[in-house]
C-alpha cells in the first residue's frame, strides 16, 4: 500500500476544520499531516517518515502536485486542503467562541510570532514550546518535551511548526504516547499567518504556483530544494500511478 496516495481522501477545508475542532472538544486524538512534494520524496527515503504517515489519521493534499496525482489514482477530483488556510480558520473559530476548546499549543517558531498570534486571537489560550534543537536531539529532554506537549494539548489543538520531517516524527511520538488532541503538522503556516514569511498572492495560489513564488523569494533554501526534489518526485508519482 502507498502510505501517501492510497489514504488521501476527498474533503474540503471547512469539513477538515470542523473535524479537527470536534476532536478538540472531545479530547480525541487526530494526527494530521499535510503532504507536499518534499514529503513525497522523503517517503521514498525514510522508514521513520513512512511510519509517521502510516499512523496519521488524516492526510491532506497540501501541495497541488499531490492533489493532481491523487486525483489520477483515485479517478475522481481530489481538492487541495492547505495547512496555511486551515490554521487561521481554526484559531478564528476558537476566538469567536464557536467551540468549547480554547487552548492551542504552538511547537516551534519564535516567541515574537506567538505573541503576534496572541494579539490577533486574544480569546484563545496560546501556549508555546520553542523546541530548541537540544530538546529534539537529547533523548531524555525529547521524552519530557513529548509528555509536556501531550498534557498541555488536552482540550485544545497541538500545532507542530517545525518543518518536515521533524514535525511528523514528533507527531508520531505524541500519537504513540496517547496525546488526546488534534496534532496538526503545518510547517510555515504560523509564519505566513503573522507575516514573518510572505505568502504567494492569491492568483498564484489558485494557479498552483506558490512554489515558484517561494523559490524566487527564497532561492538559496527553497529554490535548491525544489530543483533537487523534482525528478525523484516525478519518478515516485509515475510508479504510484502505474501501481494503481
Amino acid at each position: 500500500m502507498d502510505v501517501l496516495y492510497d489514504r488521501i481522501g476527498s474533503t474540503s477545508s471547512n469539513a477538515t476544520v470542523c473535524q479537527i475542532l470536534r476532536a478538540a472538544n472531545h479530547n480525541i486524538q487526530l494526527f494530521v499531516v499535510t503532504p507536499n512534494v518534499q514529503h513525497a520524496v522523503l517517503l521514498t527515503k525514510s522508514q521513520a517518515f513512512r511510519e509517521a504517515y502510516s499512523q496519521a489519521h488524516m492526510i491532506l493534499p497540501d501541495g497541488w502536485p499531490i492533489a493532481v496525482i491523487a486525483s489520477i489514482i483515485h479517478r475522481r477530483y481530489i481538492r487541495r486542503v492547505i495547512g496555511s488556510d486551515i490554521l487561521p480558520e481554526i484559531l478564528q473559530r476558537m476566538n469567536d467562541g464557536v467551540v468549547q476548546a480554547k487552548t492551542v499549543i504552538i511547537v516551534g517558531g519564535d516567541t515574537n510570532s506567538v505573541q503576534k498570534l496572541r494579539l490577533m486571537f486574544p480569546a484563545v489560550v496560546l501556549k508555546h514550546e520553542p523546541c530548541p534543537p537540544a530538546e529534539l536531539t537529547t533523548w531524555e529532554r525529547r521524552e519530557n518535551l513529548v509528555r509536556r506537549i501531550a498534557s498541555v494539548g488536552e482540550q485544545g489543538v497541538i500545532v507542530l511548526a517545525l518543518g518536515a520531517p521533524k514535525q511528523e516524527l514528533l507527531g508520531l511520538e505524541l500519537t504513540e504516547c496517547g496525546a488526546r488532541a488534534p496534532i496538526i503538522c503545518c510547517g510555515a503556516a504560523v509564519d505566513f499567518l503573522v507575516g514573518a514569511q510572505k505568502r504567494a498572492p492569491r492568483p498564484l495560489r489558485v494557479l498552483g504556483l506558490e512554489w515558484l513564488f517561494r523559490a524566487i523569494t527564497n532561492p538559496r533554501r527553497l529554490g535548491q530544494r525544489y530543483a533537487r526534489d523534482v525528478l525523484p518526485f516525478m519518478s515516485h508519482a509515475v510508479r504510484a500511478i502505474i501501481r494503481s
